[in-house]
């Protein structure tokens, strides 16, 4: 499938916006988030705002960089993919 750049361009913020949801919603909005440990919860975050960091549509690279980053948050923290929809749908093509 081929993307404009404003379909890229637009699909970064979607993401990004998912991604800025979630470490909100691990802050502390989301009481199931509350049960879990500290160290749990700021690893969460961390996997999360490492992959929002690099996730740049204009480089192929960056790109990689946020697929591993988003395949390690999942396999750490699976309930992330609930929370972030349209990112683990972009990965998730992206490997297909």
């Amino acid at each position: 499938m081929t993307h404009t750049v404003d379909d890229r361009t637009t699909l970064q913020c979607d993401i990004m916006l998912e991604g800025m949801a979630a470490i909100r919603n691990i802050s502390g909005a989301l009481l199931a988030w509350d049960w879990k440990d500290d160290a749990e919860r700021l690893a969460a975050i961390h996997g999360i705002s490492e992959a929002l960091y690099n996730f740049d549509v204009r480089s192929d690279v960056a790109l990689g960089v946020t697929r591993t980053a988003l395949l390690k948050l999942r396999e750490d923290h699976p309930e992330i993919a609930n929370m972030c929809p349209q990112a683990f749908a972009w990965v998730d093509s992206a490997e297909g």
